[in-house]
């Protein structure tokens, strides 16, 4: 039995994410790139597993960020809460394993360490802005 052919709707919709994901593409394969580039372990003195994965965290970031800011058809969308958060970790985050990771430890310290303290930091921050009635 052959099958019916897709209607309008279905190529629409396969147009709309062929766009999208170009749009990703586009932006987040340079970015990463330069991110690989720029957390080298002779650069920075980090192991280049975690140079890596922050690259590759970092990189989905700006994507999300590019969606959400500069693609946004006609809609005026906010980062958020949440948003707010993620990026304050990921600052914290990135300058903290950077300065742990110059120090010639092991992986899981150049990790570990910095991830408890940006979570704290990030949901202090935000846990402050909702004490202060600017949410």
């Amino acid at each position: 039995m052959p099958s019916e052919r897709p209607g309008t709707e279905d190529w629409d919709l396969v147009d709309h994410w062929t766009r999208r994901i170009g749009r990703w593409s586009l932006v987040g394969f340079p970015a990463w790139l330069l991110l690989l580039a720029g957390l080298n372990q002779d650069l920075t003195g980090i192991p280049w597993v975690v140079g890596l994965a922050m690259a590759s965290v970092l990189a989905t970031i700006i994507v999300i960020v590019a969606e959400r800011t500069m693609f946004a058809r006609g809609q005026r969308t906010g980062v958020g809460a949440f948003g707010r958060a993620l990026v304050t970790w990921i600052i914290v985050f990135f300058v903290l394993a950077l300065i742990v990771g110059s120090g010639g430890r092991s992986g899981a310290v150049v990790v570990l360490i910095p991830f408890v303290v940006a979570t704290t930091v990030a949901g202090g921050v935000e846990l402050a802005r909702r004490a202060l009635g600017r949410h």
